[in-house]
């Protein structure tokens, strides 16, 4: 008995010393994994196993894993993969530690344990003991001594020592994961991007996190040696030093907003958050967190809403002046019309329809501007680009402005420098609105007898590309750089009293400005109070291909002209046009100053004379009554006027006018106008209409549902000669093609009929069986004007769009290109 109680004792001292060993092999500074190995390989030598395993729990897989092992080489022992268990109900070990809660399983020989026996022979289990692992009161896995070469009798030591390792082990676990959380919460506080520092009361810096750097600017280093007075303005600093530190250390906390100077000299806004870090008060923690993009924001949002506030009113007072706006011209035109229903005076009922015209010119450029306000707003402005000849786009747009212009007596000049491309590819409807825009808000702020220029010149080139500058100068009332700011803003106009005294919806530049980027350009003012105004853009365009009719010059080698205008700015046209055109050109001023240079010269000094027609002491007809007095018909005289010609044309002839050109003049005007009388082909001859019978033989069909629309194109096509058949909706479309689908070499589409719309209209027709039902041309006529509206008349099989209101100009084009192609 006494050896026994020595041998347990022994045996226990051994152990302890075992214990001692392993808890000493935990203090070196090793990775947890090497510690964990060296622990199980000292216990599996002391208890002579084969193998012993620290198994951890994989809560999401329900799995245990064999984590660490460790086999003994004095043991016929198979090293095998890491093996795993099933961790559920059922299985052994949760029953055994989960369910009953023991504390250990041991098992002296598996064969007596046949629910054992088949997985343990398996990895070759003779006998084991089996202990749970606990971390933080949750079981974390299990530690498992394993006998391989023979059974094995496990006294209450051999499991104590298990239980105690296995403890051993889990106080390793606890202390290796609060290292991880130290280290990581060190992690944290040195990654946070917030301000985190400690200082003593006299500002001196004892930590501070890499936020401080990133925030301020200054490396640790810096900060370390110079302290927090490096941050702040000496004034700022002394009330830290005297007022807040002393109450942050009797109160036991502030808040401040402060705003701190960086290394690059940048002001930032600081909200701190301070308080002691000791019972001594002898250090104050800081926690600080940079808010100037906080508070730049706040006054953005507070910017933005009195921007807000601000586009409400001047919505406000859009919705009122386009009210104004609107229902002036339509009055014009209500009352025009009630007027010329009640007279059979043919100049009264002349006048009347010329404002109508006028008045639905002025309307349909607001609608215009409020449709693409609109688009503008949702994103749908587009382009669509096409070759066009540049100077008829000039033409057009002039002949818009030409009414205003002429009822305020403007002098208007149009100058396209040497090197504008004839032709270019770009949006010429969009590009036609900008000008005209520009131009209408010219001639409105511009005085009676006022100057307006529209100058156009080349101002780069590149490849195939040019960049044309575009400049509108005016004489008019001016613009202030106070009210230059809002200028291109949707809804805006300069003043509040603009509208009042000069009318207008302030659209018109906020659309132009988005053209004009949307074209990739810029455009700017240039203006003061009383001095007129120079509206300028730059776009880049694509030079077109010359066509077979530019321009041609035969015979002009010694041509010599004579211009005479009261103008300077007219006299610099055609000096600067004959310097281009490299032919001799006089200029005078006056009608006296022309006789003047005539007076002397028997045969007559020039070929041509361009007279203007209205000019003080001596007008144009009176001029040319007294050249043909002298020379008779041996020299071409050619009036140029802003009037129309039919209000001049009666006394011109008796003068002895040969022609007439209008102002603006064009340079190929008057390249065309001295061909024309180079040779002294003589006075115009009675004028003819280019569209008497051009369509003579050909037929179209027109399907519109709206009676006045169709009187409108029958009256537009009255003189072409076409014959037009008229369908009220796209079913009478569909069976009158069927009918005679050989009669109409195009056919006009409106969208929205009753019964059955153009869409459907057309996909019937493209389906049709009838001769030419596939490649009749379409054309739609509608009012849906935006480019989804125009890529829906494609998709349906239309060749082409037209929009209403119908131009006729435009409307000629497209018959031309599909009636007279062949």
């Amino acid at each position: 008995m006494p050896d026994n109680q020595d041998n347990l004792l022994h045996k226990r001292l051994l152990q302890q010393e075992l214990m001692s060993a392993i808890s000493q092999s935990f203090l070196i500074s090793e990775e947890m994994g090497t510690l964990i190995r060296n622990a199980l390989m000292m216990a599996g030598m002391f208890l002579d196993v084969s193998h012993i395993a620290l198994a951890r729990l994989d809560i999401e897989k329900n799995l245990l894993l064999y984590e660490y092992e460790w086999y003994n080489r004095k043991h016929d022992f198979p090293h095998q993969e890491k093996q795993t268990f099933p961790f559920a109900p059922g299985e052994m070990i949760y029953d055994t530690f989960i369910i009953r809660g023991d504390v250990y399983l041991a098992c002296d020989d598996v064969e007596e344990k046949p629910e054992m026996s088949p997985r343990l022979k398996s990895m070759g289990v003779r006998a084991f003991i089996c202990t749970p692992v606990t971390v933080y009161g949750k079981f974390w896995g299990f530690l498992g001594f394993d006998q391989c070469l023979t059974t094995r009798k496990w006294d209450a030591g051999d499991i104590q020592l298990a239980r105690l390792i296995a403890s051993a082990l889990a106080g390793l676990i606890i202390r290796f994961n609060a290292e991880d959380e130290l280290r990581r919460m060190s992690s944290i506080v040195n990654g946070s991007p917030q301000y985190i520092s400690w200082i003593t009361p006299d500002g001196r810096f004892k930590y501070l996190n890499q936020g401080v750097c990133n925030i301020t600017g200054y490396t640790r280093e810096e900060l370390m040696e110079r302290g927090m007075a490096v941050l702040f303005d000496g004034e700022t600093f002394r009330t830290i030093l005297d007022e807040y530190i002393p109450y942050i250390l009797e109160k036991g906390y502030m808040e401040k907003e402060l705003s701190i100077i960086g290394r690059n000299g940048e002001t930032r806004i600081l909200d701190f958050s301070a308080f002691p870090t000791d019972a001594s008060r002898m250090g104050i923690g800081i926690i600080a967190q940079d808010i100037t993009e906080k508070r730049q924001l706040e006054k953005d949002l507070v910017a933005a809403r009195d921007l807000a506030e601000q586009s409400n009113r001047a919505k406000s007072n859009f919705l009122s002046r386009m009210s104004h706006e609107m229902r002036t011209p339509m009055n014009a035109i209500i009352g025009m019309t009630t007027i010329a229903k009640g007279t059979s005076d043919a100049g009264k009922l002349e006048y009347c329809l010329n404002k109508i015209n006028e008045a639905s010119l002025h309307l349909l450029g607001m609608i215009n501007d409020i449709l693409d306000m609109s688009k503008i707003d949702t994103g749908k402005m587009d382009l669509i680009y096409s070759e066009f000849d540049f100077e008829r786009m000039l033409k057009r747009v002039t002949g818009i402005m030409g009414f205003r212009i002429d009822e305020k007596t403007q002098n208007f000049i149009v100058r396209i420098e040497q090197g504008v491309p004839p032709r270019i590819v770009a949006d010429e409807q969009r590009l036609t609105q900008v000008l005209t825009n520009l131009l209408s808000n010219a001639v409105k702020f511009t005085p009676n007898d006022g100057n307006i220029t529209l100058a156009v010149k080349k101002t780069g080139e590149k490849e195939n590309m040019c960049t044309l500058r575009f400049d509108v100068i005016d004489s008019g009332i001016g613009i202030s750089a106070e009210q230059q700011r809002s200028l291109f803003t949707l809804f805006e106009q300069a003043d509040g009293t603009i509208a009042r005294k000069f009318g207008g919806i302030g659209l018109g530049l906020a659309v132009s400005k988005s053209i004009v980027e949307l074209m990739g350009g810029e455009i700017w003012v240039e203006s003061s109070p009383g001095k007129g105004s120079d509206f300028s853009f730059e776009v880049t365009v694509e030079k077109g291909k010359l066509r077979d009719d530019a321009v041609v010059r035969a015979h002009w080698e010694n041509l010599r002209i004579l211009a005479v205008d009261d103008s300077w700015e007219m006299i610099e046209y055609f000096k600067e046009y004959a310097e281009v055109m490299k032919i001799h050109c006089v200029t005078a001023s006056s009608g006296e100053e022309a006789i003047t240079l005539m007076e002397n010269s028997s045969p007559p000094p020039f070929d041509i004379i361009f007279v203007d027609w209205k000019m003080p002491g001596m007008n144009g007809i009176e001029l040319t009554a007294k050249i043909r007095e002298k020379y008779g018909r041996e020299v071409v005289v050619v009036m140029i006027s802003a009037a129309e010609w039919d209000a001049v044309e009666d006394d011109a002839k008796k003068s002895g006018i040969d022609g007439f050109i209008p102002k603006p003049l064009f340079p190929s005007v008057l390249t065309d106008t001295i061909n024309k009388y180079i040779n002294r082909s003589g006075i115009e001859g009675t004028k003819q209409n280019p569209l008497q019978n051009i369509f003579k033989d050909r037929a179209l069909l027109l399907a519109e549902d709206m009676e006045i629309n169709r009187e409108i194109v029958i009256s537009l096509l009255e003189d072409t000669g076409i014959t037009i058949d008229c369908a009220t909706n796209g079913a009478e479309a569909l069976r009158m093609f069927e009918q005679a689908p050989s009669k109409y070499g195009v056919i006009l589409m409106d969208i929205h009929m009753p019964e059955m719309d153009g869409y459907e209209a057309t996909r019937r027709i493209r389906a049709s069986s009838a001769p030419g039902a596939k490649t009749v041309p379409i054309i739609a006529m509608t009012a849906n004007i935006f480019k989804d509206d125009v890529s829906r008349c494609f998709e349906s099989g239309m060749n082409d769009h037209l929009g209403k209101p119908v131009d006729l100009e435009e409307l000629m084009k497209r018959l031309r290109n599909y009636l007279l192609k062949g």
